[in-house]
């Protein structure tokens, strides 16, 4: 399984690397370019993503791309986002979680489960 870490701030960046290292997670990383691209270029499985540092018709996009069916998109952010946390949900994603939660669930999420 591949990973595709997208728009992810610099201190998260680094603990998604440590728990991919760990779990011997294949991880890209991408600041750039758009979201259906870049998850076509990594041929990510799952794509883990900062909703409040992404435009988010761009999960919308990837969730319409016929390539792309079957990629996971799980958006996370700061706890006091409620709302983006509803528009990161109506968009697509396929899961959201608190930075917090999420740190919690990394190796789950790595481990395909």
């Amino acid at each position: 399984m591949t990973t595709l870490a997208y728009c992810v701030s610099f201190f998260f960046a680094a603990r998604i690397r440590e728990v991919a290292r760990r779990s011997n997670a294949a991880l890209i990383q991408s600041d750039s370019g758009p979201l259906v691209e870049e998850t076509l270029r990594a041929h990510a499985d799952l794509v883990l993503l900062e909703i409040e540092r992404v435009d988010l018709a761009e999960v919308e996009r990837v969730k319409a791309h016929p390539a792309l069916r079957g990629v996971r998109v799980v958006g996370f952010g700061a706890h006091v986002e409620e709302q983006l946390f509803a528009r990161a949900r109506q968009a697509g994603c396929d899961a959201v979680f608190t930075k917090g939660e999420l740190a919690r669930r990394l190796a789950e999420l790595f481990a395909g489960t």
